[in-house]
């Protein structure tokens, strides 16, 4: 009896271990493209005032810069325009190089690159802005995310210096789950200098996810859980990812046993997708946040476990019976 009680904390701990797969990712709104645009209307909208200024700044800037910085800037106008005014989301990989150059000017002796606004608060709503159109796209329309997208992605959310958002190192959790074999082929073909980054961030989210919801975080609903096929796409997709970066190659595909990534296009959202309002950028920092992750977990993990634990501490009491 005594031995049988020693099972239970290991039952407990298996059962906590098995209920929370290693991607914290909603199934809500993948292949919803309506609900995408109204991610990223509600996203500009919510920083209309703050995008306003930017922009203003930017036309004061463009006049008083020169060389490079002006060319950036003027890029960076044009982009912003594209997502203000037609809420193009290929605005978003166009404000990159401002970020960066926004955080390159960053300490209190900088010069302002925009004369209105200070540098690390034009990062940060730039930062949000990005996120946000970046999460929408990749769950809401991940078929239609090009490889130049898909490019501007990982280097957004993977090892740059100018994301200090303490969430969005979680997304590369996400891109992994919905494009699955594509961001490896990118990774190893178009940002090799990105894929440690991106690996170490990927373990990061996977034990963040496995070790349950945080005190802010609600457990998703049943109905919004990955499916197993999903997830083994998914655990299929990460051990190619390890290989990338412990080997520096992916493994060579067989074509009969290859995965294919999730396919947003084709998955329905479960819920009626309601669209909620973007995090403010704080004005002293620029982090950047990951709406469509939440918390994940699997219940016929837990149940299956249960039951082969119930079944050996009763095998193991009638054979001490019989004793």
């Amino acid at each position: 009896m005594k031995s049988l009680l020693q099972l239970l904390p290991l039952l407990a701990a298996l059962t906590v271990v098995a209920s929370e797969p290693p991607i914290r990712t909603s199934t809500r709104w993948l292949g919803d493209r309506v609900a995408m645009q109204k991610r990223i209307t509600v996203a500009v909208e919510g920083y209309a005032a703050e995008l306003r200024i930017i922009s203003d700044g930017l036309r004061a800037a463009q006049a008083t810069t020169n060389g490079e910085q002006r060319a950036i800037i003027g890029a960076s106008l044009q982009s912003l325009d594209a997502i203000m005014q037609r809420q193009d989301a290929g605005g978003a990989s166009g404000l990159l190089p401002l970020v960066n150059l926004l955080h390159s000017h960053n300490t209190d002796e900088s010069p302002r690159i925009l004369p209105t606004i200070d540098n690390a608060s034009a990062q940060g709503t730039l930062n949000y802005l990005i996120d946000s159109v970046f999460a929408a796209r990749m769950t809401g329309a991940a078929d239609v995310v090009g490889e130049q997208e898909m490019e501007s992605m990982l280097r957004f959310y993977a090892g740059n210096p100018a994301q200090t958002s303490e969430g969005s190192w979680q997304a590369t959790n996400t891109m992994l789950f919905v494009f699955g074999d594509r961001v490896l082929n990118t990774l190893s073909t178009k940002v090799p200098d990105r894929i440690d980054a991106f690996y170490k961030a990927v373990q990061d989210a996977r034990k963040s996810a496995q070790s349950g919801p945080g005190p802010d975080e609600e457990v998703i609903p049943d109905a919004e859980r990955p499916t197993a096929e999903q997830l083994r796409a998914y655990e299929a997709s990460f051990g190619k990812l390890e290989e990338l970066a412990t080997k520096g190659a992916l493994p060579k595909s067989d074509p009969k046993s290859q995965t294919t990534p999730t396919q947003a296009s084709v998955i329905q959202p479960t819920v009626p997708a309601v669209p909620t309002a973007p995090k403010k950028a704080p004005s002293t920092a620029s982090p950047s946040s990951t709406p469509s992750e939440e918390p994940a977990s699997s219940t016929p993990w837990s149940v299956i476990v249960v039951l082969i634990v119930a079944a050996i501490g009763l095998l193991w009491l009638l054979l001490k019976g019989r004793k």
